[in-house]
């Protein structure tokens, strides 16, 4: 029973990743949670979390870095997003991975986190680096796994504030911001109008100019999604 549990894993996680391993013991170690090792004595995959945390990170930053548009804080922003615990966690349910996760015997009656699911999608991707030792194989595994996260404006906005998402579309040129005063110094207030392109695209009012600018902004963005 037990051979048989550990290679239906395998072929489950290596459909999922599109590789397949010399070395099976990576994987296992890369399924296995700290709470499973603790009552078996073995390893965890937490080593190989660390590993693939590192491997992902930097490929993500070169697939990233591509693209010409992006400068160094976009780069550094939507790479941060895309490698943090959500998309992970959305790529493990995706791939329908996470009954996969070796767990022990008190854990087992808890839900698999987010953090676990997104903890064992690296374990596994440093796994196959130490498996496949080519950092163009795990790039191309994580290329063709992360289609569906990069094409997510959730995650890849995820981490920016609505300005910056502005600025990064249109540019600076293209952005004009009005603000004025409309209240009193008791009771400051203030209205900005958000211009793109000459068109007013977002108007809001708050007790801030920052304030203001930031909301006329998150309207302008929403409106541009609309469109």
């Amino acid at each position: 029973m037990i051979k048989s549990k550990t290679a239906q894993r395998r072929n489950i996680i290596e459909k999922a990743f599109g590789y397949t391993f010399k070395n099976p013991e990576l994987l296992q170690e890369a399924l296995t949670h700290s709470s499973f090792a603790n009552e078996h004595r073995v390893r965890s995959n937490e080593r190989l979390e660390f590993l693939g945390d590192s491997v992902l990170g930097f490929i993500m930053a070169d697939i990233l870095f591509q693209d010409a548009s992006l400068n160094e804080g976009a780069l550094t922003r939507t790479r941060s997003s895309l490698v943090s615990e959500e998309p992970l966690a959305f790529l493990a349910d995706q791939l329908n991975i996470s009954a996969c996760l070796k767990r022990g015997v008190g854990e087992q009656k808890n839900v698999v986190t987010k953090s676990m699911k997104a903890d064992m999608v690296e374990a596994i991707l440093g796994a196959i680096y130490m498996d496949s030792q080519s950092i163009q194989v795990v790039k191309s595994v994580i290329q063709n796994l992360f289609t569906s996260v990069l094409k997510n404006t959730h995650f890849i906005n995820a981490g920016k504030d609505a300005k910056t998402s502005l600025q990064e579309i249109f540019g600076n040129e293209d952005i004009r911001y009005v603000v004025k005063s409309i209240g009193t110094l008791q009771d400051p207030l203030y209205d900005c109008k958000l211009y793109i392109k000459n068109q007013l695209c977002g108007q809001a009012t708050a007790t801030t100019k920052k304030k203001a600018e930031k909301l006329s902004a998150e309207q302008a963005l929403q409106n541009i999604k609309k469109v």
